[in-house]
């Protein structure tokens, strides 16, 4: 039996669901008849992906907010019954954190696609020079109308532990892209579009145009076709931030696995004076559609990214949204009841007057269930010294949760451990914060244990102010749902968009943040901004909202109108269905 027939008898999870949207329902409702029928089983949205964040239903664990989005992505179309399929490696292993004195330490946890639902179809083969042939496995799980198309093989390691120029990290570059393609292929799969995740996923469109170019069709009518057809989603802003490959890895491992000399002629321009390329070089060559994930980021990426001639390229905006999985039942059915979304989860045309029905008893009620759910889930994890976690019913609560880099700037709340310590105990104030240093990056990881070591010489920040070990979905989802101000305050211009200020809002929490990423897509500023001119300025500003947020939080008036406010502001930008939206006008044309 060939990978085709399997998958014909894949196992839907989905099967018994009752809740099933029709896709052509969501087309009428966006104005969008004309693709009826464009997007089939057979012909659907193809979505490529280095990494996919659904640990819960999916089993796949992903390291930030790329692979948040691939996720939600994928449960935003299988929640609108939109033929989707999502195509990613599996990774052979995931690390988890562990502190000892304060010192980050990693362990190693050996994955199997198998073990996490999917069903193995057959395989692939890869080509390199110095393997004749390399088996790869493929593995699928189907959730309704979504499939979910995973790449194995056990030397495939980790995501991102590998230097970003590595031959490791092209070669799992290859596994995705190359062997993604030959599975949608023998599956039957013709892709009605090629979506590219970042430019690392540049592959599985450039192993397209080499299977039309080997069917007989010319490399420019072939070029065109594929360009037509792909779409190249920019997360980063500057290009100097990518790797870089040189001809020699090229000729390792992609142009072993390209089939026509042309295919790989046009590969080879595309290399600069120095023999080594940028994928993003490739990917703005290969897919006429391209955009960035908000307005300041798409501006941003276009101002700064060129073409292989050093030719300007303009990025098209869809700003992320988020997936209803990171909000409150509770608040989906306030929303579904005073008619602020409809049945698609977009925002009615008369939201903004129908979230004024809100009453402040709705608001504390959706946080106090919030509150209880965080604490069932904390208790079961450590904080920075091993204990469990339980904060007050009737304390404020702050939280800080992303990866710890440093243009994300963790490190500012913590600047003046006083004042910070002040605001907690004056306010019966915690903050819980989380988030992991990436692999290897020895002076983050120091920043954490010397922060740590602070934090455990004072005693008030020391009972109220706590670290969640192994940051993953689950706490992420905890912190969303049980606290009451959230702070984001990464450099402004280098946050692509982020979304978990988008859950925050959604969680009727306070937002304390500087005007970057998404963020920035509503102006003026209906959050409690911080700013300033230099670093020293801008954290104290960040303690001053730290206070302001405080004394909203206690008064029932200026609560319910400044997260009301958040609200009407941000929900059409939350909408997850609206990203689906943005991104099927921008695959197709709209005549």
């Amino acid at each position: 039996m060939d990978i085709k027939d399997r998958f014909k008898m894949l196992t839907d999870e989905l099967a018994n669901s009752k809740r099933r949207l029709d896709f052509d329902g969501f087309l009428a409702r966006i104005g969008r008849h004309d693709l009826s029928g464009k997007l089939t089983a057979n012909t659907p949205w193809v979505y490529f992906s280095q990494e996919v964040y659904r640990e819960k239903d999916l089993g796949l664990k992903g390291d930030g907010g790329l692979g948040v989005l691939a996720g939600d992505i994928s449960k935003i179309a299988e929640d609108l019954a939109m033929p989707l399929t999502v195509v990613t490696p599996f990774y052979s292993g995931k690390s988890r954190q562990a502190l000892f004195n304060y010192w980050e330490s990693d362990g190693y946890e050996t994955l199997i696609p198998g073990e996490h639902g999917f069903e193995k179809v057959g395989k692939v083969k890869l080509k390199s020079l110095a393997y004749s042939e390399i088996p790869i496995a493929v593995y699928v799980k189907r959730r309704g109308s979504v499939n979910i198309i995973t790449l194995y093989e056990p030397n495939i390691g980790l995501l991102y532990y590998s230097e970003s120029n590595s031959d490791h990290r092209l070669y799992q570059e290859v596994v995705s892209g190359f062997a993604g393609y030959q599975a949608l292929i023998s599956a039957g799969i013709e892709p009605a579009i090629i979506h590219m995740n970042e430019a690392a996923t540049v592959f599985g469109a450039v192993a397209r145009l080499d299977d039309i170019c080997s069917h007989g069709v010319g490399f420019d009518d072939a070029l065109s076709a594929v360009r037509d057809t792909a779409i190249y989603t920019n997360h980063t802003l500057l290009p100097a931030a990518e790797g870089v490959f040189d001809i020699k890895q090229f000729e390792q491992l992609v142009f072993t696995n390209l089939k026509n000399d042309a295919v790989i002629d046009w590969v080879k321009t595309k290399f600069g004076n120095d023999g080594k390329i940028r994928l993003s070089t490739l990917a703005l060559e290969i897919a006429a559609r391209r955009n960035g994930v908000s307005l300041l980021h798409s501006r941003l990426s276009s101002q700064n990214y060129r073409d292989r001639a050093g030719n300007s390229v303009e990025f098209s905006n869809v700003t992320n949204g988020v997936a209803g999985r990171w909000i409150d039942d509770g608040m989906l059915d306030l929303l579904t009841d005073k008619s602020a979304i409809d049945e698609y989860g977009l925002p009615t045309d008369d939201f903004a007057s129908r979230l004024n029905n809100i009453s402040i008893d709705e608001l504390r009620d959706i946080k106090a269930a919030g509150r209880q759910k965080m604490n069932q889930i904390l208790k079961y994890r450590q904080d920075q010294r091993g204990n469990p976690i339980h904060i007050p019913e009737d304390a404020i609560l702050f939280d800080y949760k992303r990866r710890l880099v440093s243009y994300k700037r963790f490190d500012m709340i913590f600047k003046d451990l006083n004042r910070l310590a002040d605001i907690l105990s004056r306010n019966n104030a915690h903050l819980l914060f989380t988030g992991r240093p990436h692999i290897g990056d020895s002076n983050m990881i120091k920043e954490l244990h010397d922060i740590l070591v602070a934090i455990d010489s004072n005693p008030t920040l020391k009972e109220r102010v706590h670290y969640i070990q192994n940051y993953d979905e689950e706490v992420a989802e905890a912190l969303i749902l049980g606290g009451n101000c959230a702070v984001n305050i990464p450099i402004v211009g280098q946050e692509a968009c982020g979304t978990s200020w988008m859950k925050d809002i959604a969680a009727c929490k306070i937002l304390v943040s500087t005007t970057d990423g998404g963020v920035a897509d509503v102006t003026p500023p209906v959050y409690l901004e911080v700013n300033g001119v230099t670093y020293e300025q801008e954290a104290e500003s960040l303690y001053s909202r730290m206070q302001q947020a405080c004394e909203i939080i206690k008064d029932d008036i200026s609560y319910r109108e400044q997260t009301i406010h958040q609200i009407q502001a941000y929900l059409p930008i939350i909408s997850g269905s609206r990203m689906i939206r943005d991104y099927l006008n921008l695959g197709f044309d709209n005549n």
